[in-house]
């Protein structure tokens, strides 16, 4: 299902390729996520760590690569492939370790030697597991290389954001889960970091006018309320909310894709407005995608965000039962507020820009169409699976279904509200935000979130610590090199003139043994044909 789901997004990136007839490396970037998908497939399907490492290891790469492709995106490049090695570093020692301590990398067999007595052994290497998986999966304090992501291509960010790199962390917890069950302390760090980063990420997207960094931090967030439900124990829901986000956040992202495009590649939302006059049938499907992402009953998200409150409550801790509301609020505000500056309100393009957005409107919606058809088969197929039981990869005892309409009605009415407290107030702010409310929330948002805020100032200390570490490595590598060089080629050169003084020396030795040579081969010649 999750192999299905990434050549879905595929298929309907590689259909809107309309969007873009001035790419020059259009070709390019697509044959590299064709390249990108399938290792992706290679790493979903792997049964044994080590092909997991070498398929996380190749995407990351790749997705370094399809960052640098981009004008000017060379230091993000570094980032995005600075984090990628430091968790790949993690990894890599963790896989060394529980090799050695298993005896093999199957997953089949250290699942065996996790039921022994002796699987205290493999702590180290889960916390290393751990922390690899929260740095893949964007979570603080290593989320700036998601940010960094925004410089790749619009659509490449489709893909990465939605069902690839970035979830690749939880997909391996949910893999290995057996190593982490063992260990409450480090579930635990799962709990914390991925709700601090949830509820940080949220807050973020309301600060950005970007509209792929807003989706880097809704990402980030829904992410973060993964681990969550990982670090509780309840895989199956885990999984079930991968597979509705990638589904419901590709939409979103694929009809702003077309928003993006009737504005030239404009991503900067306080530099549109009213384009849903001119854009009408992309501005429905946008409301759409609004719908599916926010959890509307019986929508895409509704699926997943009613699954995890319900193992929230099963787990019965009350602050992230609430904490998990708020999180669901911000980022439904979020995606509101995205909406109704970019499309409503008075137009802040000039009239060429504008009236090269009404030619989109012509363009074909087929590709999302096929992705919302598609994501509702296979949304309520993953739901239905969860709702009668196979969905429990071994851990059914952790599975909280309800069977009860009432009690889905209820999560119905409790999500409609959610709906209600997050969009009355950024309606009330957008048309109105001179008002002192407005004023002081923005700012608040901008000096915590944005530039000069903690947030940009503890990932750029990171970023630029991981930098300058790399840098300095590479110099004193560098140094050594050429040292070894000079002592390599002197000995050579040394080698070279002994070598040379002997030939000179024994030259006449050298061709009476010649001599000696040709005669035995003549010799053994004449034996022969006798």
């Amino acid at each position: 299902m999750l192999c299905s789901i990434v050549c879905t997004i595929l298929l309907c990136l590689h259909l809107s390729t309309h969007l873009f007839p001035n790419d020059r490396k259009l070709i390019y970037k697509l044959s590299t996520l064709n390249i990108f998908a399938f290792f992706m497939g290679i790493t979903i399907l792997s049964s044994n760590i080590f092909q997991f490492f070498v398929g996380t290891e190749v995407l990351g790469i790749i997705s370094a690569i399809l960052v640098g492709v981009e004008n000017n995106a060379e230091k993000e490049s570094i980032s995005v492939l600075l984090f990628s090695k430091f968790a790949s570093l993690l990894f890599f020692v963790a896989v060394c370790i529980i090799g050695l301590k298993v005896g093999s990398f199957e997953f089949i067999d250290i699942k065996n030697f996790c039921c022994s007595p002796n699987y205290t052994a493999l702590f180290v290497p889960a916390i290393l597991l751990a922390i690899s998986c929260l740095c893949k999966g964007a979570q603080l304090p290593f989320s700036r290389w998601l940010f960094d992501t925004v410089k790749a291509d619009t659509f490449v960010s489709i893909l990465m954001h939605t069902a690839t790199i970035v979830g690749i962390g939880v997909i391996f917890v949910t893999k290995c889960f057996f190593i982490f069950d063992k260990f409450p302390d480090i579930k635990k760090m799962m709990i914390y970091t991925g709700i601090v980063t949830a509820l940080w990420m949220g807050f973020s997207a309301l600060s950005h006018n970007n509209i792929k960094k807003i989706m880097a931090c809704l990402t980030s967030s829904s992410v973060g309320l993964m681990f969550v439900v990982c670090g509780i124990g309840n895989i199956s829901v885990a999984i079930l909310y991968f597979i509705c986000h990638a589904l419901f956040k590709s939409i979103l992202f694929l009809s702003f894709l077309y928003v993006m495009a009737s504005m030239s590649g404009e991503r900067n939302i306080l530099k549109m407005g009213g384009l849903s006059r001119f854009i009408t049938k992309i501005s429905d499907i946008v409301w759409i995608s609004f719908l599916a992402a926010t959890g509307f009953p019986f929508c895409i998200g509704f699926f997943a965000k009613t699954s995890l409150t319900g193992a929230l409550q099963l787990y019965g801790n009350i602050p992230l039962i609430l904490a998990n509301d708020l999180i669901n609020i911000l980022s439904i505000s979020a995606i509101f507020r995205l909406i109704l500056i970019s499309l409503y309100g008075s137009p802040r393009a000039d009239d060429k820009t504008l009236a090269y957005a009404s030619k989109i409107n012509s363009y074909s919606t087929s590709p999302v169409w096929l992705l919302i058809g598609i994501a509702v088969f296979e949304s309520f197929t993953a739901w239905s699976m969860y709702e009668w039981g196979e969905l429990h990869f071994e851990f059914d005892e952790m599975v909280a279904r309800s069977r009860n309409f009432l009690d889905y009605l209820v999560k119905n009415i409790s999500g409609l509200i959610q709906i209600l407290i997050a969009v009355i107030p950024i309606y009330t702010l957008t048309k109105y935000p001179k008002t002192r409310i407005g004023v002081i929330s923005t700012k608040l948002l901008y000096e915590l979130f944005r530039k000069k805020g903690i947030s940009y100032r503890l990932r750029n200390f990171i970023k630029n610590a991981s930098i300058s570490t790399a840098t300095t490595i590479v110099s004193y590598n560098q140094k050594l090199f050429d040292t070894l060089q000079k002592v390599l080629f002197k000995l050579l050169r040394g080698i070279q003139l002994f070598l040379s003084r002997r030939h000179i020396e024994s030259a006449s030795s050298h061709i009476g043994w010649i001599i000696v040579g040709i005669a035995i081969n003549l010799v053994s010649v004449l034996i022969r044909q006798k």
